[in-house]
């Protein structure tokens, strides 16, 4: 995971302003020396999420703010959910042991049915709604209904068009294959994962 040192710079020199206080008491604050804050600061020390976490729990801002955003979807991610079946618009968190990340575009979808074979009960899918699938992607199929399908993308071809279909299985445990319709929603899997409880919050284990 890399960091934007430029932006760790210009949040805490706006925090000093508005703080009216220095990097002195800074350090002091997140329990380091002024001379390990200088070193991260200007790059001659490495950084880790640890230390990232405390200087923006001091300054009040989310690590996030700090970490390049290729990097997001390298690292492992726990992410909040959406209760009802349908994902939504709608900003959420993604934590990366301590860091709290914006992912205005990441759902978990719940399995609470038997119709979808492969995965248990409990089982969260994790998916992107803004990343476009290609062929062979995993995918999660929301139908006008709101049924909810999971399977493989694929793409038939013949003589003269090639159309993008959906494999899957059903509850029987027999594959199909099925055109994908405008209506249907198609969401890219990232991630399986399970819930579990954790300081009233929910999150999820083991993306």
């Amino acid at each position: 995971m890399r960091f934007d040192r430029e932006k760790l710079k210009r949040e805490i020199t706006l925090w000093t302003e508005r703080a009216n206080s220095t990097q002195q008491n800074l350090a002091k604050h997140i329990g380091v020396s002024r001379q390990v804050l200088n070193r991260l600061i200007n790059g001659t020390r490495g950084m880790d999420i640890e230390i990232v976490t405390k200087i923006a729990n001091a300054i009040g801002v989310e690590p996030s703010v700090f970490i390049e955003k290729e990097q997001v979807a390298d690292a492992s991610i726990y992410v909040k959910y959406k209760t009802d079946r349908t994902p939504t618009s709608r900003r959420i968190a993604v934590y990366m042991g301590n860091y709290i990340s914006d992912a205005r575009n990441v759902f978990g979808i719940e399995v609470n049915t038997d119709d979808i074979p492969e995965l248990a009960n409990g089982t969260v899918i994790v998916v992107d709604e803004k990343e476009i699938p290609v062929e062979g992607d995993n995918v999660v199929i929301v139908k006008e209904n709101l049924e909810i399908l999971y399977g493989t993308l694929v793409l038939k071809r013949d003589k003269t068009t090639a159309k993008w279909l959906f494999r899957y299985k059903a509850k029987n445990n027999r594959a199909y294959e099925t055109r994908i319709k405008k209506t249907d929603k198609v969401l890219l899997v990232v991630g399986i994962t399970f819930k579990r409880e954790a300081r009233n919050r929910t999150v999820f284990d083991g993306v």
